[in-house]
Protein backbone atom coordinates (compact mmCIF):
# COMPACT_ATOMS: atom_id res chain seq x y z
CA UNK A 1 0.00 0.00 0.00
CA UNK A 2 2.97 2.71 0.98
CA UNK A 3 3.98 2.01 -2.80
CA UNK A 4 0.47 2.81 -4.71
CA UNK A 5 0.62 5.92 -2.15
CA UNK A 6 4.16 6.98 -3.17
CA UNK A 7 3.17 6.15 -7.15
CA UNK A 8 0.14 8.21 -6.62
CA UNK A 9 1.87 11.36 -5.13
CA UNK A 10 4.23 10.96 -8.55
CA UNK A 11 1.19 10.65 -10.90
CA UNK A 12 -0.10 14.39 -8.90
CA UNK A 13 3.39 15.92 -9.19
CA UNK A 14 4.27 14.98 -12.97
CA UNK A 15 0.17 16.10 -13.92
CA UNK A 16 1.59 19.58 -15.05
CA UNK A 17 5.03 18.39 -16.94
CA UNK A 18 7.01 20.24 -14.29
CA UNK A 19 8.72 19.31 -10.74
CA UNK A 20 8.92 21.93 -8.75
CA UNK A 21 11.78 21.96 -5.61
CA UNK A 22 8.88 22.16 -3.33
CA UNK A 23 7.64 18.76 -5.14
CA UNK A 24 11.04 17.49 -5.05
CA UNK A 25 11.45 17.51 -0.96
CA UNK A 26 7.87 16.99 -0.60
CA UNK A 27 8.26 13.57 -2.67
CA UNK A 28 11.24 12.68 -1.09
CA UNK A 29 10.04 13.46 2.32
CA UNK A 30 6.63 11.21 1.47
CA UNK A 31 9.17 8.41 0.13
CA UNK A 32 11.52 8.74 2.95
CA UNK A 33 8.75 8.56 5.49
CA UNK A 34 6.89 5.46 3.88
CA UNK A 35 10.18 4.20 3.95
CA UNK A 36 9.68 3.39 -0.54
CA UNK A 37 11.91 3.94 -2.64
CA UNK A 38 12.48 7.34 -4.65
CA UNK A 39 10.63 7.74 -7.68
CA UNK A 40 13.13 7.54 -10.86
CA UNK A 41 12.56 10.92 -11.97
CA UNK A 42 13.51 12.34 -8.51
CA UNK A 43 16.99 10.66 -8.54
CA UNK A 44 17.44 11.61 -11.34
CA UNK A 45 16.47 15.37 -10.80
CA UNK A 46 18.49 15.31 -7.49
CA UNK A 47 21.14 13.05 -8.31
CA UNK A 48 19.99 10.26 -5.79
CA UNK A 49 21.03 7.01 -6.16
CA UNK A 50 19.38 3.09 -5.54
CA UNK A 51 21.69 2.06 -2.75
CA UNK A 52 22.89 -1.66 -3.47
Amino acid sequence: MKQVIVDACAHTVLLDNTVTIQETELMRAIAITLDCPLPPFLMQKRGFRNKP
